[in-house]
């Protein structure tokens, strides 16, 4: 699965906007949309744009001279061993995906919900890659480079299928909204044991993972090739959809579908299961760096959880919110070559970074209001 950095690994984020949260309780997982959203942005802007010069390079058709400035990001680091905004941003959308999803199912067959989840994502992320493909080329073609993303690459990207056949990622943020299809595609499968919120059946699931990353870990199967198709890129987005599964468990749980001890049980098995299939798994060489952001992104999860009657909604949060999958989906190719062309024009890092976010803030706000409020519309009429 492509990676924007090596020095950064897991900074692009999956978005996980699968609906507005139904119920007015649940206060916090919508507020930490915007949190993690955030986190993502952080990550790109300050510490890959800062870090990797021959990726912005890349990505911006710019000449790869000193650009950004690393100690704002290092400055924003907590002192926690392997802490990365990236991974740990990423995680709370993942969780946050997985709490959700017992109310995008309700009053929805499996077919309208698969029907649903589609016109949630795609008109979105279509309508953005589009926009950002038109930067992207802007840039280059003001820089005098060649843009190199090909037909091929682009559909693929725009399908969300490019990781399954070893093409990059045009957007570096997309792997996430990939694994948020498998996690739709599994969670179909699963349909009535999450409505009925059957808990062996539920948690059978990254058993299976499980058990098909150790019997294939010694098997070369599939093809690393362009266009091929990848089994690797699969095991590990599965790791990801069973991450996942763990917000369905806290959402039994808050819903009072299953006793404190069950909770306990299925997340110590789903636990382990992750645990085993990263460890053995393709991305073996992450399980300790990456993986430990996702236990940092659950405990924060899991204590906004607890909190949730003293999360009261903030209008700027909520706004932030909103148009976070906008925001998410056009921010990281065009948020570079703002702040690379704004600072090759003498501008501040400082002044080039505010000025990317404002840019991207309106243009997010505009797709929300014009594609994504009117799919969610369209979503909740489809039974």
């Amino acid at each position: 699965m492509s990676q924007a950095s090596p020095e950064l690994n897991g900074a692009g984020i999956a978005q996980t906007y699968p609906t507005s949260i139904s119920s007015s309780r649940v206060i916090f997982a919508g507020q930490l949309r915007a949190i993690a959203f955030l986190c993502v942005v952080i990550v790109h802007w300050l510490g890959i744009y800062s870090l990797d010069h021959e990726f912005i390079s890349k990505v911006t058709g710019a000449s790869g001279n000193n650009i950004g400035n690393p100690s704002y990001y290092l400055s924003l680091v907590p002192p926690l061993p392997y802490f990365n905004y990236g991974p740990f941003g990423v995680s709370v959308f993942f969780l946050i995906s997985g709490f959700v999803i017992s109310y995008s199912l309700r009053k929805k067959s499996r077919s309208g919900y698969l029907k649903s989840r589609a016109l949630r994502i795609y008109p979105t992320y279509i309508a953005c890659s589009v926009i950002m493909m038109a930067v992207y080329a802007s840039s280059h073609a003001y820089w005098g480079s060649e843009a190199q993303i090909g037909l091929s690459r682009f559909i693929l990207n725009i399908s969300l299928l490019g990781s399954l056949f070893n093409y990059e990622s045009i957007d570096y943020v997309n792997w996430t909204l990939s694994i948020e299809i498998k996690f739709y595609l599994c969670c179909a499968i699963i349909y009535s044991a999450l409505k009925n919120a059957a808990l062996i059946k539920v948690i059978a699931m990254p058993f299976l993972f499980m058990a098909v990353t150790v019997i294939t870990s010694h098997f070369q199967i599939g093809s690393s090739e362009q266009g091929h198709f990848s089994f690797d890129a699969l095991k590990i987005e599965l790791i990801y959809v069973s991450y996942m599964i763990l917000g369905v468990l806290i959402n039994f749980f808050y819903e009072k579908k299953i006793t404190s001890g069950k909770f306990i049980a299925s997340t110590i098995i789903v636990s382990l299961c992750i645990a085993a299939s990263w460890r053995i798994g393709p991305q073996a060489n992450q399980f300790i760096g990456t993986g430990v952001n996702y236990i940092y992104g659950y405990i924060f999860f899991f204590v906004a959880f607890l909190l949730n009657k003293h999360i009261k909604e903030n209008r700027v949060i909520s706004f932030l919110s909103e148009i976070s999958y906008s925001f998410y989906a056009l921010h990281s190719v065009i948020g570079y070559c703002i702040i690379r062309w704004m600072e090759s024009m003498g501008f501040h890092y400082l002044y080039s970074l505010t000025v990317a976010f404002t840019s991207v803030l309106v243009i997010s706000y505009i797709m929300y209001i014009t594609i994504e409020k009117k799919s969610i519309k369209l979503s909740k009429k489809i039974n």
